[in-house]
């Protein structure tokens, strides 16, 4: 294949990645405080880190709000946190709950 076929190719790549990305809705505060409500022993900052039950309800949280926005959701409830928030909370450990609850 041509260099030129091969970037294009990458190119088309990154931009429908790109664009799912940016048309997947974001969360708000109400989801960011189920998630917080139900994962707060798996997130809480100064603690050691302990997964989360794949079977149990904050994994369920998790992949139901990945499930409606179409996305991984983790990210933006760990940018929602207020400083109250991140006080008490890892915002590490908020982002690495998608990953945990799916392997």
């Amino acid at each position: 294949m041509a260099p030129c076929k091969v970037a294009a190719a990458l190119l088309l790549l990154i931009t429908t990645i790109s664009v799912n990305t940016v048309t997947g809705s974001r969360c708000n505060a109400q989801e960011k405080n189920q998630i917080v409500s139900l994962c707060q022993m798996y997130i809480q900052r100064g603690t050691l880190v302990q997964l989360p039950s794949q079977t149990g309800p904050c994994c369920a949280a998790v992949r139901e709000l990945e499930r409606v926005h179409r996305g991984m959701q983790m990210k933006c409830i760990a940018d929602l946190l207020n400083a109250g928030d991140l006080q008490k909370y890892d915002p590490t450990k908020i982002k690495h709950l998608d990953i945990s609850c799916y392997t």
